[in-house]
């Protein structure tokens, strides 16, 4: 199998996301395509807001993500970041306060908010009061993890903004989540039953794909072990002293199968390359 390698790309980003069989030692690459997959059609926009989903202008965003709930936070912002600096809030702090508008003041900075809960967490009063505040002051979107086991009381016309179902919650489904926010996965899903009031069964908008997409090898019919044969060639360069280190990036036709880094910025070895 050919395809090209570019070495030395330097990204200045604050996280590397490396969805090559590195990535998951334990999991099968071919099963975790398939799950990848499963989630990319699962998914649901709800919400007509085009100019703001995916995200565009990146350079006029100051972006935050709100995690009311914990899971897979970590590994949807690594996501985000490869794409644009995105800060990071946890409700949990506030979650013994009458309300959660003591976060107002740390989103003071942002222009652009995504909050992500799960339908459960969607459910609670307080949340809705929460995400219905924000949205009268700023640009927000909503990401629910995990299906909706009961109809939402919450109407989409109180959120005024673009809401993203992914009715599974696990790690991958925080990948592709992130990456439809970001125009790395386009979306065109439909619901399969009605979740509210006006969410009817076969509701459901559609986005393309703008930005590059983060997937597995198999999805380009390249064999992830294959690739370990880069780390051969990254170990053999820098025990050479041919460089401290290098970040490889591998990608065809708009999909990045392979990025990794390794080594340090200089052969002082105090800054790990990212």
């Amino acid at each position: 199998m050919k395809f090209k390698l570019w070495t030395g790309l330097c990204l200045l980003i604050s996280q590397l996301m490396t969805l090559s069989l590195d990535a998951q030692p334990k999991q099968n690459p071919k099963e975790a395509f398939q799950q990848l997959r499963s989630a990319e059609h699962a998914a649901v926009l709800l919400g007509h807001h085009p100019d703001l989903l995916p995200i565009k202008n990146l350079e006029n965003r100051s972006i935050v993500a709100v995690h009311l709930e914990e899971n897979q936070s970590g590994l949807f912002d690594s996501i985000a970041n490869l794409y644009a600096p995105v800060a990071s809030l946890s409700a949990k702090p506030y979650q013994d306060s009458a309300d959660l508008y003591n976060l107002e003041d740390d989103l003071q900075p942002y222009n652009t908010v995504i909050v992500t809960l799960t339908a459960d967490g969607l459910s609670d009063y307080r949340n809705q009061l929460y995400l219905q505040d924000i949205s009268k002051r700023k640009a927000m979107i909503v990401v629910i993890l995990g299906a909706v086991r009961h109809p939402l009381s919450i109407h989409l016309s109180q959120l005024k903004c673009p809401v993203l179902y992914m009715p599974t919650h696990t790690s991958v489904t925080a990948s592709v989540a992130a990456q439809i926010v970001f125009g790395g996965i386009a979306v065109n899903g439909k619901l399969k039953k009605p979740l509210g009031p006006d969410m009817p069964a076969g509701k459901g908008n559609t986005t393309s794909a703008i930005r590059l997409k983060y997937t597995y090898p198999e999805e380009l019919g390249i064999s992830s072990e294959s690739l370990h044969q880069i780390d051969q060639l990254a170990a053999e360069a820098i025990a050479k002293r041919a460089t401290p280190g290098m970040v490889v990036l591998a990608a065809r036709k708009g999909k990045v199968f392979f990025h990794k880094a390794y080594g340090f910025h200089t052969y002082y070895k105090k800054c790990l390359s990212n």
